[in-house]
């Protein structure tokens, strides 16, 4: 069994909507994957039509009515075929004409079985070709590309069930600061806020599908700190909202240091919000 790289994960073409593609997706096969028809209409040779004139009217045998679907079969010198949309081209066929642009006549059962034209039909017209949409090995979406339904359809296409995808980190958000509030059923106190910074958050993640969670207040407490940095071992990423200034209880910094922790940037040119820390 293929073994997974790193940081992905396997999910069923079905649930990857909005996952990122781990690994770029290359064509198994040509798409279509045979010549076919366009349009309802009517497969010939098209040297066979270079005399048929509103003048002299060129009148051809219908071999037959071929499905999509159907095997494609052959044509022969001086006849047709009754074809439908995505039908394959029968072989010794290389154009097809609209029935709208023939006159029909039929049999008894309303089978076709002669068609009139007044005009040359160009040879390949209406014909869509084997790998029009896309060939064999080619790129059709690159890894780091978030999957849209446009992608859905094109893995369907090639019969694609499953992908791999890159696996989307896990975050824990936490709150500091004594004023904040999580008993929102409860009245504030006179000098307490309630907390819409983990809410916002969590949403914000949440809407492009990374999985989120609180992580708890840990208030002024710096202890209270430590033990939770201890507690989230299964967290890619911790994000806290407060703590990082220059104030009195702003100890964060501090303990990252304290703890081995590379501080990559604090501070941003922004205000207000200039105390932003990634470490």
């Amino acid at each position: 069994m293929r073994q997974q790289p790193p940081h992905t994960s396997c999910v069923k073409t079905s649930n990857a909507l909005g996952h990122v593609l781990a690994e770029d997706f290359k064509a198994p096969f040509a798409l279509p994957r045979f010549d076919n028809s366009s349009m309802d209409s009517f497969a010939l040779r098209a040297e066979d039509t270079l005399t048929a004139s509103t003048e002299t009217p060129l009148t051809l045998p219908v071999l037959r009515a071929q499905a999509a679907g159907d095997a494609a079969g052959n044509n022969q010198p001086g006849h047709s075929v009754e074809i439908m949309t995505g039908a394959a081209m029968p072989q010794h066929a290389d154009a097809v004409i609209p029935i709208e642009n023939v006159t029909t006549q039929s049999d008894a059962q309303g089978h076709v079985t002669h068609i009139t034209l007044t005009c040359p039909v160009p040879v390949h017209d209406n014909v869509r070709f084997a790998g029009e949409d896309f060939a064999a090995g080619q790129h059709l979406i690159c890894a780091g590309t978030r999957i849209t339904p446009a992608h859905i359809a094109i893995l369907y296409g090639t019969g694609t069930t499953h992908i791999n995808v890159v696996t989307p980190p896990s975050v824990s958000i936490f709150t500091t600061d004594k004023e904040v509030s999580d008993d929102y059923d409860q009245p504030l106190g006179p000098s307490q806020i309630y907390n819409s910074n983990t809410p916002y958050l969590i949403a914000e993640l949440q809407s492009i599908d990374i999985p989120a969670l609180c992580a708890g207040h840990i208030g002024d407490d710096e202890d209270k700190f430590r033990a939770m940095l201890a507690a989230q071992k299964d967290a890619h990423i911790l994000v806290s909202s407060g703590s990082v200034s220059k104030g009195k209880w702003d100890f964060i910094p501090t303990v990252l240091k304290e703890l081995g922790a590379e501080i990559l940037f604090h501070r941003v040119a922004i205000k207000p919000g200039k105390p932003v820390l990634f470490a």
